[in-house]
């Protein structure tokens, strides 16, 4: 069986973070997370990455108005030891 892992992206002493928080078995639903990863943050990266780049914008602004986005890119064939929960209800992460 193959599990996407549920990573939760914020900012932790200015600096950003990614924290596993569960696992999913649907990859539809990491599909679903993902969609909504990459038209937030990952465009708001790209649309700013002259910015980010050149030190005149900092990635703290996206994380002023969005504490928090989601991404599931990490795969796996086993959770355990991970202390990982399975997520069923992906509604928060969209």
């Amino acid at each position: 069986m193959e599990y996407c892992i549920l990573n939760e992206i914020s900012i932790i002493d200015g600096n950003v973070n990614y924290t596993p928080i569960g696992y999913l078995t649907d990859m539809n639903d990491c599909d679903l997370i993902n969609n909504k990863y990459e038209s937030t943050f990952q465009a708001w990266v790209n649309d700013n990455l002259q910015g980010l780049e050149d030190g005149s914008v900092s990635i703290n602004t996206f994380f002023d108005t969005t504490p928090k986005a989601w991404e599931t890119y990490q795969s796996t064939t086993s959770v355990e030891g991970m202390g990982l929960n399975e997520i069923t209800d992906i509604t928060p992460y969209i």
